[in-house]
């Protein structure tokens, strides 16, 4: 994979089981992305031939990369990570949340962190990083069930 992983081969089987049963999946079958490498515990996407159209935001993703691989964490449980970048720029707000729905659908929730600086780590400055959690909603409902945050 392009991103550091600590996971061990066959350890990661599910995480290319889910991204197969994904939107995303079928973004490469239809040939709007491509792949641009497969590894044991995840893939590299390209959008770079066409992009994508996002029907409710007219989101355009060109030459965009995402990574998404997979491990289990110290908590136990199974995490998605998916990178997206640009080769000139950070994401927007509204590519981000293009690519986390071709990942993960409509109704998963993912997660941005910003670490304390003593734990920060920039490899590439324009790419930016969620995670999503398979097993668990490890944050409580800030919504209150419908209520404002």
């Amino acid at each position: 994979m392009l991103a550091a992983t600590y996971a061990q081969p066959g350890e990661t089987q599910w995480a290319i089981d889910f991204l197969r049963k994904s939107p995303a999946a079928e973004l490469v079958r239809i040939g709007r992305w491509h792949w641009r490498q497969r590894t044991a515990d995840g893939w590299a996407l390209g959008t770079d031939i066409g992009g994508w159209i996002d029907s409710e935001g007219g989101v355009l993703l060109e030459s965009m990369l995402i990574i998404v691989s997979g491990d289990t964490e110290a908590d136990r449980r199974r995490w998605l990570h998916i990178s997206m970048s640009f080769p000139d720029r950070l994401p927007t707000y509204g590519e981000m949340l293009v690519g986390v729905r071709a990942i993960l659908g409509d109704e998963r929730t993912s997660y941005q962190v910003f670490p304390p600086r003593s734990r920060w780590i920039n490899i590439d400055e324009y790419t930016l990083h969620v995670w999503h959690c398979l097993d668990a909603t490890p944050l409580p409902d800030f919504a209150r069930g419908g209520r404002s945050i």
